[in-house]
């Protein structure tokens, strides 16, 4: 099994829907075997601007981490459709090992 996660911004959108359910629904239309979104309740990144879920923020930069898990090819077939339309996101990977294969 290989896992994928890439951040985006809660304010982030294409087609009039927010990047990560974007890719959440693509990812699901694509058969991939599982995706979660999780929205961040306080991070940075590489300006080092603190985000917080705070109410007197009122930020809708909160960052959302999509995670993906499937077969590596599945997983590269996905980047590349999510990839066509938006080119600026960024994934990282790893193979994974399942208890059954310890």
């Amino acid at each position: 099994m290989f896992y994928v996660f890439t951040y985006v911004k809660e304010s982030e959108m294409i087609h009039h829907q927010p990047v990560f359910e974007y890719m959440l629904l693509k990812a699901n239309s694509l058969k991939l075997h599982g995706a979660s979104a999780f929205k961040g309740i306080m991070g940075f990144g590489d300006h080092h601007r603190i985000h917080t879920m705070k109410i007197i923020d009122l930020s809708s930069d909160i960052p959302v981490k999509l995670e993906i898990i499937d077969q590596k090819e599945k997983i590269l077939s996905f980047i590349n459709v999510i990839k066509k339309e938006l080119p600026e996101i960024t994934f990282y990977g790893y193979e994974i090992m399942t208890d059954n294969e310890f």
